[in-house]
């Protein structure tokens, strides 16, 4: 507007008057453009599609706008009420508009680089996106976190996307494309990825580092399947000594010719020459510490320098068996720990007891837990028997408390007979037919009736008649009985006095230990008499020394 402001448009003159150029005109017309050569206006649409040659299909063309220019500005505004003004017919002309058209396809890219352009976005955006699945992906696998649960939408990786969608509302449309890289087949060759990544790293610094050793243990999986693990040690420039775990490999066999070469060829797969190997460190089984036909044996004719060591930690484990093994005594207690901590494992209730007496022995102190000694983790049996004997006082007193509280067999049934005895009652069938009728009611089902009557054959009735219930609860009650009385009845003849004669012999022999008074039943034990009399006369003079 200031270009064309700088510039004095002359006035057109008649006989009569002269009219002015108005310059509101620009702001009510914005496709007025002055040509100063022309001395006047000229519609920059149409001239600029006509001079690009997009004009040559219209019609009725005015050239006073595309080419001479346009000067009578009395013409501009309509004379009469329904009259319009040249610009105004020249904005509403089919020339115009066909014009404004072109120019506007002229601006726009073709078809074929329209969807071009679309597609390099969309597989940025996918870029993008596919980037944010694998991160997620090594932050679960950095933290040890499983991918996927018993569903696949209820796993850790699921959750986690939907969680930084909402940090990127494009990865929710992503995820749910045909091809989004999110499958299970898709998760594990990332981690397979993100592994090889790692172990060419490892494998980079051991080679920078030159010489190297190998530690191998094999073990069996859950299937059965050998696997031998693998493992790299070396020592950097600084001197710090690194192990990396290098991957488990299965073997057809255990023989010490098969695993070396399980060996062999993870070298080289590796990348790493078999000449800067300096150690190898095994177990102490004759397949791999056999001295002609081991895999020790079977490296060294490979690479002599490559010296055999036995797993130190391993070997401490031995010397200690060993150890314990000579000492009943130690071997003895160290079961006893074990056990222990096998019942607090297991045992809920006992854990209980021994959280609250250790509570009120040890009032504002964290509760030490009871472990069972690891088989294969030695360090750990250190704690173990450490539990016990800082916490002896407490476990003594939970112990005992057990021992108290625990329910016998015979007790046990006792208490369910009992249980059946009060459901022997016509007010509990009474409840119990009365809420099967409301379920009846609720899922529409048959109701219950009486079942056909059947006549018994007279050797078994005689010739009185036969008992036939005269209402379906009638008939169910009798049912309910006899199921209760056919469950005591089992339980009398296999818990009761004439079956458990044994059991209940024992159970007055550990009276006789526990309270001290002798019972006849002593006589069928000639191993106890002795026992019983010295124990009798023991606690009778001890009862005559506390008066």
């Amino acid at each position: 507007m200031s270009i064309r402001l700088a510039v004095r448009i002359p006035p057109k003159v008649t006989k009569s008057q002269n009219v002015n150029f108005q310059y509101k005109w620009f702001q009510m017309w914005p496709w007025l453009h002055y040509s100063e050569s022309l001395k006047g206006v000229l519609c920059f649409t149409c001239s600029s599609a006509y001079q690009q040659g997009l004009l040559d299909l219209a019609n009725k063309k005015e050239d006073a706008f595309i080419s001479t220019g346009f000067n009578n500005w009395k013409k501009v505004t309509g004379l009469g009420k329904h009259k319009l003004g040249r610009f105004q017919e020249h904005e509403m002309s089919e020339t115009h508009r066909f014009a404004a058209v072109q120019l506007k396809a002229q601006k726009q890219a073709t078809v074929i680089a329209q969807v071009a352009e679309h597609k390099c976005k969309q597989q940025e955006l996918n870029r993008r996106m596919l980037v944010k699945v694998f991160t997620s992906v090594r932050y679960l696998a950095r933290q040890g976190l499983p991918l996927r649960g018993h569903e696949d939408d209820e796993g850790n990786f699921w959750q986690l996307l939907h969680l930084r969608e909402e940090d990127d509302p494009n990865l929710a449309i992503y995820t749910v494309s045909a091809t989004s890289y999110t499958s299970p087949q898709a998760q594990n060759e990332m981690l397979k990825d993100f592994s090889h990544s790692v172990l060419r790293q490892v494998v980079k610094n051991v080679r920078n580092n030159g010489v190297f050793a190998i530690m191998v243990d094999g073990t069996q999986d859950i299937t059965g399947v050998e696997q031998e693990s693998v493992c790299i040690r070396h020592v950097d420039e600084d001197l710090n000594v690194h192990e990396h775990f290098a991957g488990l490999h299965e073997v057809p066999s255990s023989s010490g010719e098969m695993i070396s070469s399980i060996i062999f060829d993870v070298l080289t797969r590796l990348g790493l020459s078999i000449n800067n190997l300096r150690a190898q460190t095994y177990d102490g089984a004759s397949n791999m510490s056999g001295k002609y036909n081991g895999c020790q044996a079977k490296m060294k004719e490979q690479q002599p320098l490559a010296r055999f060591f036995h797993c130190s930690s391993h070997v401490s484990n031995l010397v200690m068996q060993h150890a314990v093994t000579t000492s009943p005594l130690v071997r003895d207690a160290l079961q006893w720990v074990h056990d222990l901590g096998v019942l607090y494992s297991r045992s809920g209730k006992y854990k209980a007891i021994f959280k609250d007496i250790a509570e009120q022995l040890h009032p504002g102190t964290s509760t030490a837990s009871i472990r069972p000694l690891c088989p294969t983790r030695w360090l750990c049996r250190q704690s173990a028997v450490e539990s016990v004997v800082n916490n002896y006082g407490t476990v003594l007193e939970s112990l005992e408390e057990m021992s108290m509280l625990g329910t016998r067999m015979k007790t046990a049934v006792n208490t369910v007979m009992s249980e059946l005895q009060a459901l022997r009652k016509p007010t509990v069938f009474e409840t119990i037919f009365t809420d099967t009728s409301s379920l009846i009611v609720k899922h529409n089902l048959e109701p219950l009736r009486l079942p056909r009557l059947r006549k018994p054959p007279a050797r078994l009735s005689g010739e009185a008649s036969p008992y036939h219930a005269n209402t379906a609860e009638e008939h169910f009650l009798m049912t309910y009985y006899q199921h209760i009385d056919g469950i005591l009845s089992n339980l009398s003849e296999r818990f009761g006095e004439g079956s458990k004669a044994d059991l209940q012999d024992y159970e007055k022999l550990e009276q006789i230990i526990t309270t001290g008074i002798v019972s006849f039943i002593i006589r069928c034990f000639p191993s106890f008499r002795l026992f019983a009399f010295v124990y009798g006369n023991f606690s009778s003079l001890c009862y005559l020394a506390s008066l």
